[in-house]
C-alpha cells in the first residue's frame, strides 16, 4: 500500500505537523466538550424545581422548634423570619445605625401618657403609663390553610397580634423574651 503525502503538511517540520495534528484534534473534539458543558450546571437541584417558587437555605444546625414564641436560636430565626412577618423587620442596608422598617405595619406606631393603677402593699396605686397605638396593613392575610373554613387564609386583624402577646405572656409557655415586657 503506498502511501500519500499530505498536501496540507508537505514540506512542513515535524513540530508544526504536531501542532497541525493537535489543532485538527481539537477542533474536532470542540463540539463534543462543548455539548458535554451545556448539560453541566452549578445547580444541585432538580432542573423542574427551579421554576418553583423554592427558598433552600444552609443551616448550621438543626432547629430545636419553629414556634415564635418558644424560639430564640438564630437557627431557627433564620427559618422564622421568612414564614412569619412581624410588625417591623431591620433595613439590611442600614446597620450602623440598625434602621427599623415597617413589616406588617401601616404606620409607626404613637405612644402617649395613660392612667394605670398597680397593685403596692395590697392597695391599688396610681400611675402613668403608656398607651401603644399600631395600625395594621390592611388586606393582609394568613397563608391558605386548611384550618381556615374553605382552607383560605383570613384577614389578620388586631386581635390576632393580641393573641401571640397573651400567648407568650402565659405563664406555661416558656417565652425567652416576656422579661422585657414585664
Amino acid at each position: 500500500m503506498k502511501h500519500t503525502p499530505d498536501p496540507m503538511l508537505e514540506g512542513k517540520s515535524n513540530k508544526a505537523k504536531g501542532k497541525s495534528l493537535f489543532r485538527t484534534f481539537a477542533f474536532c473534539l470542540l463540539p463534543f466538550v462543548l455539548l458535554a458543558a451545556a448539560g453541566c450546571s452549578n445547580n444541585p437541584y432538580p432542573p423542574d424545581e427551579a421554576r418553583r417558587p423554592i427558598l433552600y437555605r444552609s443551616l448550621p444546625d438543626d432547629p430545636k422548634t419553629l414556634d415564635p414564641s418558644v424560639s430564640y436560636m438564630v437557627t431557627e430565626g433564620l427559618i422564622l423570619s421568612v414564614i412569619y412577618n412581624s410588625y417591623f423587620q431591620y433595613d439590611y442596608l442600614k446597620q450602623n445605625p440598625l434602621v427599623l422598617e415597617l413589616g406588617l405595619g401601616a404606620v409607626m406606631p404613637t405612644r402617649q401618657p395613660a392612667p394605670a393603677w398597680v397593685m403596692q402593699g395590697g392597695k391599688k396605686v396610681p400611675k402613668t403609663g403608656e398607651l401603644w397605638s399600631f395600625r395594621l396593613k390592611p388586606g393582609l392575610r394568613f397563608q391558605n390553610d386548611p384550618c381556615f373554613p374553605g382552607g383560605r387564609g383570613r384577614e389578620i386583624v388586631a386581635a390576632d397580634i393580641i393573641y401571640s402577646f397573651k400567648r407568650m405572656a402565659d405563664p406555661k409557655v416558656p417565652c425567652p423574651v416576656l422579661p422585657f415586657f414585664l
